[in-house]
């Protein structure tokens, strides 16, 4: 795998990191980073980022096995 930073902590995170860590993880890091300093406590806290899941996927050759069971699983549910 790559040297990317693959853990991103919450008071590195803002909302202008939702590509990189998602919605949900990127709102939890502006709280913190702005709520913080307002003494009102939000737990520290990290993402894994998008870019380790797809390497990940690249290191264990399962791009086309993940494809697969989604196509099978949307095939299901439509049968």
């Amino acid at each position: 795998m790559s040297s990317q930073r693959y853990i991103r902590w919450f008071d590195e995170i803002s909302l202008d990191d939702i590509a990189e860590v998602g919605g949900k993880t990127a709102s939890l890091g502006e709280l913190h980073s702005v709520l913080g300093p307002q003494g009102v406590r939000v737990s520290n806290g990290f993402a894994i980022t998008a870019s380790a899941y797809r390497d990940a996927l690249d290191a264990a050759t399962a791009w086309d096995e993940l494809r697969r069971l989604e196509r099978d699983r949307v095939w299901l549910k439509r049968g």
